[in-house]
């Protein structure tokens, strides 16, 4: 009774209100409401918004509930949306109509209301639709399909059947005859013949080896005049072509015996080169009892070796293009239960590319070029294999039609130098010559990768 009695009390209070609205020549959207109500039927209190509106409402049998809340001076329409947000309802006008009803339900009211309208809008295209084929020549058909299918049909819209032919590379649509012609313009322009491009590499592997060896043995006897047949050496290897003989009257005398020759040098640092250059040298007077032996060794080792490998290749314009030559070597490895397996790994010339000729005739290439060998002079001990000796460049460059690039250059330069001798003795200015050896190494190694893109046009 007490809440009836509240109700009644908006019910005056309003009609007071909003015939003052009125009368200022204010819009009903205009009209401004003042609650204070507790556990008011919800029903009740969407009457009253719908006498200060001027509008119909209708809701549904979801609708209901109580409602406590005081407002002052709010807009009808405000203290609608507030209403309806605290009980989670939604509104939707007709007309003068308010359709009041749950969220849930409005939702699937608008949802079965799509079905049904997709479904006469699908029977309607079903009656229309007609079959078509598109033959094309140089995309593939799996791609033409989910072109077709991504720009010819909007978000939300059904496509229609697109079968992809790969046997024949072409595509079968089944649509109405619009959707049809404007996937024919897709096809024609994405089916078109692309440019090619043709790959010319260069790399060229110089090598430069340059090795010098300088060594030296010398020695020396003396024959005493004190006794006959007396010999004293001092070590060296001797070339006496006789040896000294005293005789009567202290004249010596020359006998056709030849000394005992030996090969034990006071400094023995000869070269280690197995072939080289030497210079013997041998002072001495027989008559006056002494000798010098001496051997000088000099050896230099150089050289000049170029490799051009040339390699070449042709391929459409964003394809990727690669081109492999070499050896697979078999290199014995263990496997977990003990036994020998043998595995290859290659030791080849390869040449990556994927070109990509821009709209300004230029090319952009992703480039790979790799050229390992086998490293013949350091094998592996025991096994006989040849460790992999790799040289690879991996770029990106942006280059005229036809201009050639160095895309890499590598210059690989050792040297190393080492002295052999005796200790104080070699370290003499100039003398100590005498006492040492030398040995020197420097190879020179380059390689550099020449890369020339050309456009084939399009007959």
């Amino acid at each position: 009774m007490r809440n009836f009695l509240i109700i009644l009390l908006c019910f005056v209070s309003l009609t007071v209100y909003t015939e003052g609205v009125k009368a200022a020549g204010r819009f009903p959207e205009k009209a401004r409401i003042s609650f204070d109500v507790r556990n008011a039927d919800i029903k009740d209190v969407l009457s009253v918004l719908a006498r200060v509106s001027g509008l119909n409402i209708i809701t549904s049998d979801e609708v209901k509930g109580t409602l406590t809340m005081h407002l002052e001076d709010v807009p009808w329409n405000r203290a609608l949306e507030l209403i309806l947000m605290q009980k989670g309802l939604t509104c939707e006008r007709i007309g003068n109509v308010l359709r009041i009803t749950t969220s849930q339900r409005y939702i699937s009211e608008k949802r079965a209301k799509r079905k049904a309208v997709e479904e006469e809008k699908e029977t309607e295209r079903q009656k229309r639709s007609v079959t078509a084929v598109i033959k094309l020549n140089y995309v593939k058909a799996d791609y033409a399909r989910k072109i077709a299918t991504r720009l010819a049909y909007g978000k939300g819209v059904k496509p229609g059947l697109i079968v992809a032919d790969k046997m024949n590379n072409s595509i079968i649509i089944h649509d109405i005859r619009e959707n049809i012609i404007k996937i024919k313009r897709i096809v024609k322009d994405i089916d078109v013949q692309r440019k090619q491009v043709e790959i010319n590499a260069r790399v060229v592997q110089v090598s430069k080896p340059f090795e010098r060896q300088l060594g030296i043995s010398w020695g020396g006897n003396y024959l005493s005049p004190s006794g006959k047949h007396t010999y004293i050496g001092i070590g060296g290897s001797t070339s006496l072509i006789g040896y000294v003989n005293p005789g009567s009257g202290g004249l010596a005398q020359i006998s056709d015996t030849p000394a005992l020759q030996t090969s034990n040098y006071i400094v023995n640092l000869p070269s280690s080169a197995a072939t080289g250059g030497t210079l013997g040298l041998a002072l001495g007077n027989v008559r006056a009892n002494y000798n010098l032996d001496l051997k000088l060794e000099a050896a230099q080792t150089q050289g000049y070796s170029k490799i051009i490998s040339a390699p070449r290749v042709i391929t459409l314009d964003n394809e990727k293009a690669n081109i492999e030559s070499g050896l697979e070597i078999p290199y014995q490895e263990k496997t977990g239960e003990g036994n020998t397996s043998v595995t290859f790994k290659k030791a080849t010339l390869r040449l990556e590319v994927t070109p990509h000729i821009t709209h300004n005739n230029k090319i952009v290439m992703e480039i790979k070029v790799s050229k390992d060998s086998p490293d013949w002079a350091n094998v592996i001990a025991g096994t006989g294999e040849p460790p992999i000796k790799k040289n690879e460049v991996t770029s990106k460059v942006i280059v005229d039609n036809g201009q050639t690039v160095v895309i890499g250059g590598l210059i690989e330069e050792t040297r190393s130098k080492t002295t052999t001798g005796v200790p104080g003795l070699m370290t003499i200015p100039l003398l100590g010559w005498l006492f040492k050896s030398e040995h020197l190494q420097n190879p020179h190694d380059e390689l550099l990768v020449f890369v020339t893109p050309k456009i084939i046009p399009v007959r």
